[in-house]
């Protein structure tokens, strides 16, 4: 891999994101700084490097199948990206800059499958991360409390944002040092300024890691600094199996109960019984060596709420069995999800507090399902 890509690939995915839709743990040492995300009530964590490395994703992208639909997918998308740049040429350096970028890294032709290997080889992670505000009155509210966060495994700092953006017109750096960098994205329709995107980037402690994020001025200044501080995050994740972690906390719980109280509706009325009964919320999804594994965790405020809970589900579970089972004209594309619904499995331990469901997918059944979505691609 070229030194260019190496400095480079951060504030790449910063140009992605903005252009194009405007354990191991014993390995690392512990500490007791705050998780960077330690004050979102809701935690979207995926890793496409790993989801990369499952067995059951590796042999399914090598096949026939796969590679010649993947490759009818970047034929479209590297012609309609030409026919947009030359629609507005305006646009044409800071494209080429970003395609010459991706290609050399990934060694690849096209810009589309040259993106696609890059992000599923050099990206660890991505966190979309949510701090309720105590009060919402407008959707901005919200959007103020959401953050991106992209762990790379390789060095950001050397992209050039000029050949990007205009310096002072569409960013600006706000603080650059040797440990950190901010600045600001400014967000534009027809001139008309529309949001300024706040966005900074760090070496993870202690690790060869680097995280750029993108957030309001206060949550990437708060969120860059703590992973300065502490790798536990990320050293939490590297099993190298698990590659979805979810994680939706009590006070999210507690302020969708707050606001559903707010409405005068039988419906919000019957939400609240049962949200005032749920504590936590989690799912994670890891590679195995025949598939993957789904696992869902709700963490109940006792234990009779837990078994309420399990009850329910396995109840749905027996009616959509009983259901399948009558139903004498599934398409034969259904009969894998008849087989993976067969297979889920909830349960709840005496005098716990949790109810868990396992989801587990074989390796053919992923392949059966790639099949029909390959056949189904318009060519």
């Amino acid at each position: 891999m070229k030194l260019t890509f190496v400095k480079s690939l951060g504030m790449l995915l910063t140009y992605g994101v903005i252009a194009l839709s405007m354990s191991v743990v014993s390995s690392f040492a512990q500490d007791d700084a705050p998780c960077p995300f330690a004050d979102d009530e809701a935690i979207i964590y995926a890793s496409p490097a790993t989801f990369a490395q499952v067995p059951a994703f590796r042999n399914l992208w090598s096949t026939d199948e796969a590679q010649k639909a993947l490759k009818a997918a970047f034929e479209k998308i590297d012609q309609a990206a030409d026919e947009a740049i030359e629609k507005d040429a305006s646009q044409k350096d800071r494209f080429d800059y970003l395609s010459s970028v991706l290609r050399d890294a990934a060694n690849e032709e096209s810009f589309s499958a040259a993106a696609l290997k890059c992000y599923f080889t050099f990206v660890d992670g991505v966190v979309i991360a949510l701090d309720v505000p105590e009060k919402i009155e407008s959707p901005e509210d919200v959007a103020n409390g959401l953050s991106l966060t992209y762990i790379l495994n390789v060095n950001p700092s050397g992209l050039d944002l000029n050949k990007l953006f205009k310096q002072g017109e569409e960013y600006e750096i706000v603080r650059q040092n040797d440990k950190e960098l901010v600045g600001k994205l400014y967000v534009k329709d027809k001139g008309e300024l529309k949001a300024t995107i706040y966005f900074g980037g760090a070496k993870v402690k202690d690790m060869d890691k680097y995280v750029v994020v993108f957030a309001s001025k206060e949550g990437v200044d708060k969120k860059i600094a703590r992973f300065q501080e502490t790798n536990a995050f990320i050293a939490n994740r590297l099993d190298g199996s698990l590659y979805v972690d979810q994680i939706y906390k009590s006070a999210l719980f507690e302020k969708a109960v707050a606001e559903l109280e707010k409405k005068d509706d039988p419906k919000a009325s019957a939400a609240v019984a049962w949200l005032k009964k749920v504590k936590s919320f989690g799912l994670q999804a890891k590679g195995t060596d025949d598939g993957i594994c789904v696992t869902t965790k709700l963490e109940a405020v006792d234990s009779s709420s837990a078994q309420d809970f399990a009850d329910i589900a396995n109840g749905g579970l027996a009616v959509a069995r009983m259901k399948v089972k009558e139903n004498k004209d599934l398409p034969k594309e259904a009969e894998v999800a008849v087989d993976v619904l067969k297979q889920i499995v909830v349960t709840h331990e005496a005098d716990s507090v949790e109810a868990v469901g396992t989801i587990p997918v074989k390796a053919e059944q992923i392949a059966k399902i790639a099949e029909h979505i390959w056949n189904n691609i318009p060519k």
